[in-house]
């Protein structure tokens, strides 16, 4: 489960409600990003009571989040962040490219998936932008550059970029270091894609992402997060405990 599902939710009863409704993993927020404010982070003064209460509930933290490659940046300023997430049990650590330098947005992620390597997780680069097909394909270079990472696939960003699909199905297994599940409309706006980012997607098979054609590409073993604000939840009444809950319920009997 992604905290991004509720983000109103405290980590401690993110912990509760996630492993109530039988998830293994969580991905959390371990670092304010430089672009943004105001997000629920696990810092240094909670991390050993967080640490704590996912043990004791049987979870760990898949991945970690949230780095964006942007211009100018110390990558020294995030490695407290990746720290926190190993502590955590993390073996990834999400990252988005907001450098439009692709070449000085490659040496920033090399640096970033080297000191994520350091830390013991894999640098993953989430590729986003709206009729912009050729995301993936500029990750897939930086990561290259690097020498080290891998991709993380997110269904919204993959039909609102207009990947095409031989892309996806040339990506090698290794190659997939992360995989967000959220549903979604086939058609939508710019707008839309922003509004969907931030509150508004909707739970697994209510809509018309190629999930199950997507799924079909994981190594049958990866674990998989669910992403998923969804407003329509909100708007009927449920609270953002409930929403965990109802989440993984439905995604349950679509993945079953």
């Amino acid at each position: 489960m992604h905290h991004m599902s509720a983000l109103d939710l405290p980590v401690a009863r993110l912990i509760e409600v996630a492993a109530a409704a039988g998830c293994d993993h969580l991905c959390l927020f371990t670092q304010q990003p430089g672009d943004g404010g105001g997000l629920p982070v696990v810092d240094d003064a909670a991390l050993a009571g967080v640490a704590r209460r996912m043990r004791d509930a049987g979870l760990t933290a898949l991945g970690v989040t949230s780095f964006p490659i942007l211009p100018g940046l110390d990558i020294a300023g995030y490695e407290p962040g990746l720290a926190r997430g190993a502590a955590l049990g993390a073996t990834r650590a999400n990252a988005r490219i907001g450098d439009p330098d692709q070449c000085r947005a490659a040496d920033t992620f090399a640096r970033f998936a080297e000191a994520c390597e350091a830390a013991g997780l894999v640098g993953c680069i989430e590729f986003t932008g709206y009729r912009q097909p050729g995301a993936m394909a500029a990750a897939r270079a930086m990561i290259r550059h690097a020498g080290r990472g891998a991709i993380t696939l997110d269904p919204l960003h993959i039909v609102r970029s207009g990947l095409p699909w031989a892309e996806l199905e040339a990506l090698a297994p290794d190659e997939i270091g992360y995989v967000q599940l959220c549903d979604g409309l086939l058609a939508g706006t710019e707008a839309d894609y922003l509004r969907e980012q931030a509150e508004d997607r909707l739970p697994l098979g209510e809509g018309e992402f190629p999930l199950a054609e997507l799924l079909a590409l994981l190594p049958a073993d990866m674990a998989v997060t669910l992403e998923i604000p969804c407003r329509s939840l909100r708007d009927q009444g449920y609270d953002a405990a409930a929403c965990i809950a109802e989440l993984v319920a439905r995604a349950r009997v679509f993945l079953a």
